[in-house]
């Protein structure tokens, strides 16, 4: 894995990539990797990263929160004071996060299922992965931002979009039923936060 940050003043830049080789022992029934069959052994490879660049709309720096090697959290200059036109600290971000699962094989399983959290399911791949391959792929792109009204007081709000390389069904649900294979998602998610 590697690792990598670069701020100056309001702006900032950070990334990380990270590979890895797995091989491990499927359990068969109700295993999590795959339902029905035999022990047999499970391998795959993944590669996944991320990029992230921010900026701070209200003149703070980020050098001013970097301390031991870490961010802690941010202190507006003026805290928000609706009669002063003091807005507290506004903070934009954009975030590309990608993941790669490939050369997965899962031998020795007489009715194997590649699915969930793991990888993708596809409706064009074979139901039997014994000796094959299979791949997955996902790509999130997040916009999101950051209101820090005081130092105790935090909305954020972030919209991601998730594009993922093969039909995919959620791992709490079972191939058979109604609910059709998803290749995309959208999620809006927001937080206040009170900090005592």
């Amino acid at each position: 894995g590697l690792e990598d940050i670069f701020a100056q003043g309001p702006f900032k830049v950070m990334g990380e990539f990270s590979r890895g080789q797995y091989k491990g022992e499927s359990l068969g029934v109700h295993n999590t990797f795959a339902q029905g069959g035999t022990a047999g052994t499970v391998e795959y490879d993944t590669a996944t990263g991320y990029m992230e660049a921010g900026y701070i709309l209200t003149g703070e720096k980020y050098a001013d929160s970097y301390k031991g090697g870490v961010f802690s959290s941010f202190k507006p200059k003026n805290n928000f004071d609706i009669d002063n036109n003091q807005w507290g600290l506004l903070e934009l971000a954009l975030r590309l996060e990608s993941y790669q699962v490939d050369d997965i094989v899962m031998a020795g399983n007489s009715n194997n299922r590649v699915q969930g959290s793991l990888s993708s399911y596809s409706r064009n791949s074979n139901e039997n992965t014994s000796g094959s391959g299979v791949k997955a792929t996902g790509k999130t792109y997040t916009a999101g931002i950051r209101w820090i009204l005081n130092p105790n007081l935090v909305f954020k709000a972030n919209y991601a979009y998730t594009r993922l390389g093969d039909d995919f069904i959620p791992i709490d649900t079972v191939a058979s039923t109604s609910l059709s294979p998803i290749n995309s998602e959208s999620i809006i998610m927001t937080r206040m936060q009170y900090m005592f």
